[in-house]
């Protein structure tokens, strides 16, 4: 009788391996983008601007994130990466300054306008191109 143990432990290995799906890195840099700029930024300001929750700023920034990387190779291992650096991100000394993005943050979506929507990916990371350019 065959034993499928190792078979089933190498199956889980690649399938963690495989990163992260891009509507879940959406919703996940949403909320950590909004948690950063809540903590982050001066209280008035966010009075003004009318961002008192973490809602208000997934609102209001929504769809700026949900737009980034359009047109773009999508590669979901540096997503991981970049949510992780974005976790450890900290406030930076001067009051109402936002942390830069992580620089893991910049392979997320690559070859911007370069690719062809009919192109599959060239890599088990890459996944196609994004076409959904309708507002969330």
């Amino acid at each position: 009788m065959r034993s499928f143990g190792p078979w089933l432990g190498l199956a889980g290995l690649l399938l963690s391996a495989c990163g992260i799906a891009r509507e879940d890195f959406v919703l996940a840099y949403k909320d950590r983008y909004c948690e950063l700029v809540l903590q982050c930024s001066d209280p008035a300001e966010l009075t003004f601007d009318g961002v008192l929750t973490k809602d208000d700023c997934i609102e209001r920034s929504g769809y700026e994130i949900t737009s980034w990387g359009l047109g773009c190779r999508y590669r979901s291992i540096d997503a991981e990466q970049c949510l992780a650096d974005l976790d450890a991100a900290v406030c930076p000394a001067a009051v109402g300054e936002l942390p830069e993005r992580p620089l893991s943050c910049e392979g997320v979506y690559v070859d911007c306008g370069a690719v062809d929507v009919d192109t599959p990916a060239e890599s088990p990371v890459d996944t196609p191109v994004d076409t959904d350019t309708s507002a969330p």
